[in-house]
């Protein structure tokens, strides 16, 4: 038997190598959510849920069973979850590119009833002893609605015992013990693409020194009163995450900044850390030598009372790596 599809104007593009596989286990709820995801790429899962007559989380296990096998990924570049045909690219798209398709999340996980929260605790022994082991770590009994929190992270978002337990640690050293502070984490990461332990321990090392350095950052520049601003945050992660800069970098830069506008400057303090950045600066010791050679060639600018310019500096510094 042969049968030709009769195409009209929309056509799904579906990942054969990956679907064909699952036909013969895949539920119908499951295949009727990837087609309906495929069909309709963005969508508010309370909508999409009611229109194919099943529960939010019965979509959102399809879309995680989906995940799972390869048929759908996530998207680091915009934090949302996005769907991605595997294998397949439709006619208007360029040979290898993979499809990006955009989906709209919820902030917090679904809620479970308390026989469904001791039904999945019945038929995972390891999720029991999970929930055992980050009330440890916290020091804290859990409520029904926090143990339900963590059932949550596993069910619904999949992942793994061991990356729920580094969450936990992370809150306790950072002094955030609340499970909601958890779920709030583990929400981010998911949507940031950050799936595994590996990647998670890597991805909290970033956030833990992006912290430190903030708070490092408010202190040398007095900002005791105030938190910074986005802005300013930015700025601060620039420094941290892109350009690698150590705290006597940035002291470096704060002192510089005062000395020549008498006052603390964040935007004035980037700008001088952009110029090193630029000009191939990457230690204390190259920057410090390049300010000398600067001051040497402006000694008598600098002894009247001029101040620092950041340009000029940038250009005397980038002189010197290309001569290097």
């Amino acid at each position: 038997m042969k049968i030709t599809p009769l195409y009209e104007t929309r056509v799904i593009v579906v990942p054969g190598s990956e679907v064909i596989p699952k036909l013969s286990t895949a539920t119908r709820e499951e295949l009727a959510v990837l087609l309906a995801v495929l069909a309709e790429p963005e969508f508010v899962p309370e909508e999409l849920a009611s229109r194919l007559n099943i529960t939010e989380k019965v979509l959102m296990d399809a879309i995680s069973m989906w995940q799972r096998s390869g048929v759908l990924a996530i998207s680091n570049e915009t934090g949302a979850v996005q769907t991605a045909s595997a294998a397949a690219v439709s006619g208007n798209e360029k040979k290898g590119k993979t499809p990006v398709r955009n989906i709209k999340t919820r902030k917090e996980l679904p809620h479970y009833s308390a026989s469904d929260a001791a039904d999945y605790l019945e038929k995972h022994a390891e999720v029991k002893n999970l929930v055992d082991c980050c009330q440890n770590i916290s020091g804290e009994m859990f409520s029904t609605a926090e143990t339900e929190i963590i059932i949550g992270m596993h069910d619904y978002l999949a992942l793994p015992p061991d990356y729920i337990m580094l969450l936990f640690a992370h809150a306790k050293k950072t002094g955030k013990r609340s499970v909601r502070y958890v779920e709030s984490l583990a929400i981010r990461f998911f949507d940031e693409g950050v799936l595994n332990y590996q990647e998670l321990e890597e991805r909290l090392k970033t956030v833990e020194k992006l912290d430190a350095t903030e708070g490092f950052i408010r202190g040398i520049f007095g900002l005791t009163t105030r938190a910074l601003t986005a802005k300013e945050k930015a700025m601060v992660e620039k420094w941290v995450i892109t350009m690698r800069y150590e705290k006597e970098i940035l002291r470096r830069a704060y002192e510089i900044t005062v000395d020549n506008t008498g006052k603390p400057s964040i935007p004035y303090a980037n700008a001088i850390l952009e110029n090193w950045y630029k000009a191939g600066l990457k230690t204390i010791e190259e920057i410090d030598t390049a300010l000398d050679e600067y001051k040497k060639a402006h000694e008598s600018t600098l002894d009247n009372g001029g101040s620092f310019d950041t340009d000029d500096f940038f250009e005397a510094a980038l002189r010197r790596s290309y001569d290097t």
